[in-house]
């Protein structure tokens, strides 16, 4: 039900009271990360840390907080806060733990302190350009994008993120233009 979607939430957010969730620490310069996709299923897929382990994110503009699955999720030590039930694709529920976890390394840049679902989301996908079998082991949607000027460069091959305050430039990933010699901005 919604009230204890609400209670669950409150009880996850609780466990932020001494550090702001979602700190963003930028590598290098500080002006953008460019993650490169390892995979198209047919959604982007890129590599990404998550407390120090790599894993593979299918990236989903519709999805929430970062999703990962509860087994990698335990192994890290990543504690259930608290549970609830959502609806996903195609209107199936399913049960979920929220947790916290400490940092989600995306090439150039580092997020501190946030929250995760864990649920069992591991599966074995096929790359619809080359063929190839990997493992997808969690989802990253726009709760956890929604930090950056985020762009999704599919003739590129990748994910660009800047600081939200970042101001467009001639050149820069979001004025490229590719092969249709045109360009659509959907900021997140």
């Amino acid at each position: 039900t919604e009230t204890r979607s609400a209670i669950a939430m409150g009880n996850m957010m609780r466990r932020f009271s001494e550090n702001e969730p979602y700190k963003i620490a930028w590598h290098d310069d500080g002006n953008q990360a460019v993650i490169p996709f390892v995979a198209m299923s047919p959604l982007p897929v890129s590599e990404a840390e998550v407390n120090g382990r790599k894993i593979n994110l299918l990236r989903d503009t519709g999805g929430g907080i970062l999703m990962v699955d509860s087994g990698i999720a335990s192994s890290l030590g990543i504690a259930e806060i608290d549970s609830d039930e959502g609806i996903y694709a195609g209107g199936k529920t399913r049960e979920f733990s929220y947790g916290k976890a400490y940092s989600l390394t995306l090439a150039g840049v580092t997020l501190h302190s946030f929250p995760i679902e864990m649920t069992p989301v591991s599966w074995i996908s096929t790359d619809i350009n080359t063929s190839e079998e990997f493992v997808i082991n969690g989802i990253i949607g726009i709760d956890t994008l929604r930090h950056f000027l985020t762009t999704i460069d599919y003739p590129g091959q990748r994910l660009v993120l800047q600081p939200r305050q970042h101001r467009l430039r001639p050149n820069s990933p979001r004025t490229e233009h590719h092969v249709c010699r045109e360009e659509v901005t959907v900021p997140f």
